[in-house]
């Protein structure tokens, strides 16, 4: 039982986090002006309701929030690193650079999403195959290690 409890609220805090970084995110790309009340407000709501709702909803709604969360959390670290090129993509000040920052923000989120999809139905397809053997590139790794470990009966 207490595992449970403790599960669950881990879900919610993990939810949270990343509900702030999706809250952020949007009212970045939404309000144009810096509200610094109605900016936390909106941050605090957005991370409440998300991580409530991972709670919940659990694997599916963690994937998507994560991957949403992480993607935010790129572009933001790539407008910093080149501010004079990328620097729309924390703070965009024209509606195109306002649509370019959600176009690169939901493709880089997509592609997340698709990754972490790919990577639980790979694991649950063969739970009882070695870690190794899982991709096509280690596959072949593993094989190739295997014929130079076992001794040549020929």
């Amino acid at each position: 039982m207490l595992v449970v409890v403790l599960f669950r609220t881990a879900l919610f805090f993990v939810g949270a986090i990343c509900g702030a970084v999706i809250g952020a995110k949007l009212f970045g790309l939404l309000q144009q002006d810096g509200n610094v009340v109605l900016s936390v407000l909106f941050v605090a709501a957005s991370g409440f309701i998300i991580g409530f709702a991972v709670q919940r909803f659990r694997h599916g709604l963690l994937s998507l929030a994560c991957a949403l969360g992480g993607a935010g959390l790129v572009l933001s670290g790539l407008a910093r690193t080149f501010p004079g090129a990328l620097g729309f993509l924390r703070y965009p000040q024209t509606p195109w650079h306002a649509l370019i920052t959600t176009v690169c923000w939901l493709a880089l989120a997509g592609a997340g999403w698709a990754v972490q999809r790919r990577m639980v139905r790979d694991r649950q397809a063969a739970p009882g195959q070695a870690s190794l053997e899982r991709m096509p590139c280690r596959r072949a790794l593993a094989t190739a290690s295997r014929r130079l470990l076992t001794p040549n009966l020929l």
